[in-house]
């Protein structure tokens, strides 16, 4: 089956909501408490994404992996964000594909490209943010030349901290 791993538009909303709960539900079960995962509403997410794609100009990029039936993964960049952010650096802000498809190089094009467009975009370097426990995908950043730098911090949702880890890579 192909895929094709293209720009988002503002009417794949709906398929990256879906796509972002059902794998936070998966991936993170056992890493954030369950209550959490429980709670997360696929009309919330998509509408969220909704504002995102639909705001003049769009905050970075969004990418969107699909198949004949639809869209299967997303990842996100954009200049680095928030309080322990690289001034300078660029951010891939999050890199999410249907579990079913995990392990079969989508996810690999999906960072390619998120790295390509920080490049293109004139970042010399990039940081990402990866929850401590998410062993799979501590690997599989590894695994793409990027390192843990040593900085840590508190995802903070609805009460729980949640380890998170930074991690960097030079272009």
């Amino acid at each position: 089956m192909s895929i094709d791993v293209r720009a988002a538009v503002v009417a794949d909303y709906e398929e990256i909501g879906r796509v972002h709960v059902e794998t936070w539900q998966v991936c993170y079960r056992g890493q954030i408490p369950d209550e959490i995962l429980d709670s997360l509403s696929v009309a919330h997410r998509a509408d969220q994404w909704h504002r995102r794609l639909s705001a003049d100009p769009v905050e970075g990029a969004v990418f969107v992996a699909e198949d004949d039936a639809g869209i299967v993964g997303f990842a996100s960049c954009s200049q680095a964000r928030g309080e322990y952010a690289i001034e300078g650096s660029g951010e891939i802000e999050a890199i999410y594909l249907d579990p079913r498809r995990w392990r079969s190089g989508i996810g690999s094009r999906l960072l390619q490209v998120t790295e390509a467009r920080l490049k293109d975009d004139g970042y010399r370097d990039a940081m990402l943010w990866v929850l401590t426990a998410n062993e799979r995908a501590r690997r599989f950043y590894e695994a793409k030349g990027w390192a843990f730098d040593g900085t840590e911090k508190m995802y903070r949702r609805d009460g729980h901290d949640i380890p998170e880890l930074r991690y960097i890579k030079k272009f």
